[in-house]
This record gives C-alpha cells, structure tokens and sequence, in this order.
C-alpha cells in the first residue's frame, strides 16, 4: 500500500511538471498503460517492468506496441497522435 502511494505521488510530481503535450501523454499514460505497467511502469502483477527492459525502442517502436500490442498485451485503443503523445512522455519522463 505504501508502495501504491509513494507511485501515484510521483506520477504526480511528474505531470506536475510536464508541459502541455507531456501532460496529454502523462494523462493518456496513466488511463491507459498505468493500471497494468504501474504508474513509472515499474511492473504489476499484472504486467512487466517495461522502463528496464525497454532498451533502446525508438519513439515508432513504441507507438507501434501501443497500436498493435506485443506479446500477451493487446493494442490500445487510442488514435495515433494519442500513441505518439504516450511513447513521447514514455521515453522522456520515465
């Protein structure tokens, strides 16, 4: 439970400090990708740690998993510029 809180506070603080177009994608991350990948994406029991293992994906990689899914994920149902928003505040703030 402790654990929850001090996620959820940052991921506070880190849409706190996003700019516009960081925070649709902070917003987006948390509605759609936050649940299963936990708020930084450190992995739940219900999906894998995605920040350490995401290596060196470019931005199209990312959209492309978000869009079409990967592995035992399905795709996200969000429009493109909404993936891109979500890869952009994926790669750059966590």
């Amino acid at each position: 439970m402790i654990l929850r809180m001090l996620a959820l506070t940052c991921f506070t603080i880190l849409i706190a400090g996003c700019d516009e177009g960081g925070d649709q994608g902070a917003s987006l991350w948390f509605e759609h990708c936050g649940s299963c990948h936990g708020a930084l994406g450190q992995g739940t029991d219900l999906a894998p740690n995605i920040v350490e293992t995401s290596g060196d994906l470019t931005q199209e990689e990312v959209v492309e998993v978000i869009l079409n899914g990967f592995g035992l994920m399905d795709p996200v149902s969000v429009e493109l510029e909404q993936a891109e928003a979500i890869a952009r505040f994926f790669l750059e703030e966590l």
